[in-house]
């Protein structure tokens, strides 16, 4: 095992493109890597065009018997989806460049699941003073503590262990933070408490702070799939794990949502109408997020199925099939973002789709 490196430049992470930034992720990675008694160069780069390698593990730390958060193994996938991260860099500078331009010239931020650190890191390099970086998973947070001691950087990032959703410290009390990082890009806007999380630490930001990522829209389509090898209780998967997938009608927007300081949970409701010249039995209704990372500045996106671990476009599983009429399909959606995918339920009658959150009353 190589001897862990100490200390970082903050200014060596400017980088104008995104092979020049991959580089810098790969530094950071090689750092993290042996906190995991990993070897990055022989443990892990060989295996980022893998697509298995990308899957999940969840549920390394549990209470009650469930899972909370994400492992430390998780936090490092994260860290090396270079695009993912790239364009968060992206939206995190023309945002604290704005901040700058406002007249700000102490800036606190707040980084909610901040995994490995590398987001709080990146805040701090492109001009936060400070920031106070929460963390649910305990044996996530001790491998990071560990990481960014080693970078010198525990005197400007304080690691918190703590629930984002209802957390109450000394710590976020103490100053109105001018931005909070929220990185829970799921598609659809499901599973992640991305809302419940804004909702909660706006008691701890300025009225006017900027929040990441700044804007979600959603969209649907629908697919003919080959659902073979996806358990029979399973009603959804990513669609890029199933061995055929044909999209047959274009992606069509059914929502957008908005971040902002004090927001509530908001609940997706729409009906929209999906095109199609397919005649063929259709069972998947597909599910995708694009999301605007920044409200200040240039905007920057990342686009569905760009990143290789979050974000993934999702296939669900019609409770029967739908056949196209007049060359449409009828959709209605209505969910409470954040939800658990196996509380949603998809029923189907001739040309219609009916995705229903059975928590909803």
């Amino acid at each position: 095992m190589k001897e862990r490196r100490t200390g970082i430049n903050l200014e060596s992470m400017r980088a104008s493109s995104e092979e020049q930034f991959r580089e810098i992720l790969f530094d950071f990675a090689s750092r993290y890597s042996p906190h995991l008694n990993l070897d990055f160069n022989k443990d892990v780069r060989p295996h980022l065009d893998d697509k298995a390698w990308w899957e999940a593990d969840y549920g390394q730390a549990s209470r009650d018997g469930k899972s909370v958060g994400m492992s430390a193994k998780d936090a490092l996938r994260c860290l090396v989806d270079i695009h993912r991260t790239y364009q968060l860099y992206r939206g995190i500078s023309e945002t604290i460049e704005g901040l700058k331009a406002s007249g700000k010239t102490e800036i606190t931020g707040i980084d909610a699941g901040t995994g490995t650190g590398i987001l709080a890191i990146i805040m701090l390099s492109q001009g936060v003073n400070k920031v106070n970086a929460i963390e649910i998973n305990k044996e996530t947070l001790d491998v990071t503590r560990n990481f960014i001691r080693g970078l010198g950087l525990l005197d400007r990032i304080n690691l918190i262990e703590g629930d984002a959703t209802r957390i109450d410290t000394p710590g976020l009390r103490k100053t109105k933070a001018d931005i909070l990082v929220s990185e829970n890009l799921s598609g659809g806007l499901l599973d992640e408490p991305q809302y419940d999380i804004i909702n909660h630490l706006s008691n701890y930001l300025s009225p006017d702070a900027e929040i990441i990522p700044s804007e979600a829209e959603l969209y649907a389509s629908v697919a003919a799939v080959n659902w073979e090898g996806v358990p029979a209780e399973k009603n959804n998967i990513a669609a890029r794990r199933l061995k055929e997938c044909k999209i047959v009608s274009p992606r069509v927007k059914y929502s957008n949502v908005e971040s902002g300081v004090g927001m509530p949970i908001p609940i997706i409701e729409s009906n929209i109408t999906l095109p199609t010249d397919f005649t063929g039995p259709i069972n998947a209704l597909l599910i995708s997020t694009r999301f605007r990372i920044n409200n200040l500045g240039k905007f920057v996106y990342l686009e569905p199925d760009t990143a290789d671990f979050l974000g993934k476009t999702a296939a669900f599983k019609l409770g029967g099939i739908v056949y196209a009429k007049g060359g449409l399909v009828e959709v209605s959606l209505k969910y409470e973002a954040g939800r658990e995918r196996k509380h949603l339920n998809m029923l189907v009658d001739g040309n219609k789709i009916e995705l229903i959150d059975t928590m909803l009353k």
